[in-house]
């Protein structure tokens, strides 16, 4: 039920989020490990989705989508770190997906 606009903001504010946690996860992964980081960004999933079932205003996901830096960058980095680790050597790239 929400207006072009506000589905327009979503997405814009949905795709910034994203930035700072590319930007920073090496920071991220290196202070907690892509393990923890991986079971944060499983946890902004659950958050995330239990206020798409709550919120009646679209307006009102506004903050929830924030989470969604958490849960495609935060996590895609360190699922791609992760798999670099463990790839044996010379087909790291071939883990990465």
């Amino acid at each position: 039920g929400g207006s072009e606009l506000c589905m327009g903001v979503l997405k814009f504010v949905t795709c910034m989020s994203e930035l700072p946690y590319f930007y920073h996860s090496g920071w991220f992964i290196k202070k907690l490990g892509p393990s923890r980081v991986i079971a944060c960004a499983q946890l902004a999933y659950v958050v995330r989705f239990l206020c798409y079932a709550t919120i009646p205003n679209p307006w009102g996901f506004l903050p929830v989508e924030t989470l969604h830096g958490v849960t495609l960058a935060a996590m895609w980095a360190s699922a791609c770190y992760y798999a670099r680790s463990i790839a044996p050597k010379g087909h790291e790239v071939r883990f990465e997906g």
